[in-house]
This record gives structure tokens, C-alpha cells and sequence, in this order.
């Protein structure tokens, strides 16, 4: 989406975007035990299938300017646009165990519109976002601890958000805007 970072800004990017149309591009990624600071965003993906992070925690992004925001950083940024009509989901398959965003580094930051500074533990946005779990995740310090965002009201969502700690935000624990299409996000 042209309102996001990509994964050009991030500690580790699984990005399978390159597979000219194909979803999956990255397959079976595991991901297990990491900390990543001094990013734009710690953790991005794209067009994955059957990915497992574990047990990683990003601290203290760096910040961000553009003409589009006066500031922004992310914790973990989920990236769903599909690679080709009818095709299989991007973030197909994706599960999150006990990973954390501590976003402490902005606590000095303010946010007092959508186009001022902005910062998410978990960001999830593109034209399909869908079967993704995430499970005992943890978020501090962030103007919204998770934000779920869609361009798209035709998808199957299949979101999951089980046992999270949302922490000291700013301004929504958890967002949700504009998941228009079928299936269910689950809390």
C-alpha cells in the first residue's frame, strides 16, 4: 500500500514478492529467538506460506520521516497484497508465538492525527489479510498496539489474536479499520 513502509526498512524481511506472481515465495521459514533494534520496522513479510516466528523481540525502532507521515515505525509489519488474482493468500499459513514489540524509543513521540507520528507493535494492512495467528504477543509503548487494515472488501479473513498483552499505547490497544469482507477476526 503506498501509506506503508515496505520490507526495504526492516531488520529481517521475508519478502517473496519477487516470485513474479506466484504466492509462497518463501515457504517454511522459521524464525526462532531473535532481537532486532535500531530498524524502521523489526520484522517484515510478505507472500509467505507455512512461516512460524517464535520467540523474537524488537526494541527501539529508529524513526522514520517521509512525505507522507511526519514519522512512523513498526514493530512487526504483516504486508497482504496478493501476487495474482484469485491467488492464494500472502501471509498464508503465518503463526506468531510469544513474540514482543517494545516501541519505548517513541514514548516521547505524539500523535494527535492520522497523519502525524505514528507507531504499531503489529501492523497488518494490504489487499488480503488473512490466516495469520498470532499467540501470546506482546506490544508496549505504541501509538496503537495492533492495527488491521484493508484496502480490499472481498476476502475470507481468518485472523487470530489469542493472549496478547497490549501495554502502556497511546491511542488504541487494538485498531481495526475497514475489514469489510466474510470470515472473522478473532480476539
Amino acid at each position: 500500500p503506498t501509506n506503508s513502509p515496505t520490507t526495504n526498512y526492516a531488520g529481517v524481511a521475508l519478502d517473496g514478492s519477487n516470485w513474479s506472481g506466484t504466492a509462497g515465495g518463501v515457504s517454511r521459514a522459521r524464525i526462532n529467538n531473535l532481537r532486532i533494534s535500531g530498524f524502521v520496522t523489526g520484522i517484515a513479510v510478505t507472500q509467505v506460506v507455512d512461516t512460524k516466528i517464535s520467540k523474537c523481540y524488537v526494541q527501539q525502532p529508529i524513526v522514520y520521516s517521509s512525505t507522507s507521515y511526519n514519522g512512523y515505525h513498526i514493530g512487526y509489519h504483516f504486508i497482504g497484497d496478493v501476487a495474482s488474482a484469485g491467488g492464494m493468500s500472502p501471509l498464508a499459513s503465518t503463526v506468531l508465538n510469544e513474540c514482543s514489540a517494545d516501541m519505548s524509543g517513541t514514548k516521547n513521540y505524539t500523535w494527535s492525527s492520522s497523519n502525524d507520528f505514528l507507531s504499531f507493535g503489529f501492523f497488518l494492512d494490504g489487499d488480503d489479510i488473512r490466516d495469520i495467528s498470532f499467540y501470546g504477543c506482546e506490544t508496549v509503548h505504541a501509538e496503537n498496539g495492533w492495527k488491521l487494515q484493508t484496502t480490499n472488501s472481498d476476502d475470507n479473513w481468518n485472523i487470530r489474536i489469542n493472549d496478547s498483552i497490549n501495554d502502556t499505547f497511546k491511542g488504541n490497544a487494538i485498531r481495526i479499520n475497514a475489514l469489510n469482507g466474510t470470515g472473522a477476526v478473532s480476539i
